[in-house]
């Protein structure tokens, strides 16, 4: 079962602090960057939502659509130039950030598409989608932390 989480539907702890910090990551990369409606996902939406404290090594963005794709990748370019591209992601070197190409899905699909129940959750600039199983998880998880302090 997909949860998304809005400004007036708050499923998710936090969701202003969630959203907030997207905007931070994405406006930090590059301030146009919004305009494309990139969708953090994985192990950085992770930090984002349930394991602020966490590292991440490099940033994926995600996109509904090819279009969207695109206006990431021509915004990136303009600024940033030492990038690797395979034919699943354009990478680029300088900012650890890579534009995903090989599949273009809307944020309930990608979650659906993510091998590990654990990290299948996606942030976009105003919703926080995840699953049941996602939310329990983490949610147990934080609980067993809490009771070992």
């Amino acid at each position: 079962m997909i949860i998304v989480s809005t400004k007036k539907d708050k499923k998710i702890p936090y969701h202003d602090k969630v959203i907030e910090s997207y905007h931070t990551l994405i406006n930090g990369i590059h301030s146009d960057l919004i305009n494309a409606n990139p969708i953090i996902s994985g192990s950085n939406a992770i930090k984002y939502i349930y394991s602020p404290k966490s590292e991440c090594n490099d940033i994926d963005l995600y996109f509904s659509s090819e279009e969207e794709y695109i206006l990431a990748k021509e915004i990136l370019l303009k600024k940033f130039t030492n990038t690797f591209e395979t034919e699943n992601a354009l990478s680029f070197n300088d900012i650890k950030v890579q534009l995903i190409k090989k599949d273009f899905y809307s944020p309930q699909d990608l979650i659906d598409s993510h091998d590990l129940f654990n990290v299948a959750c996606a942030i976009t600039s105003d919703k926080i989608y995840t699953t049941q199983k996602t939310h329990y998880a983490w949610y147990n998880r934080s609980e067993e932390h809490t009771s070992e302090l």
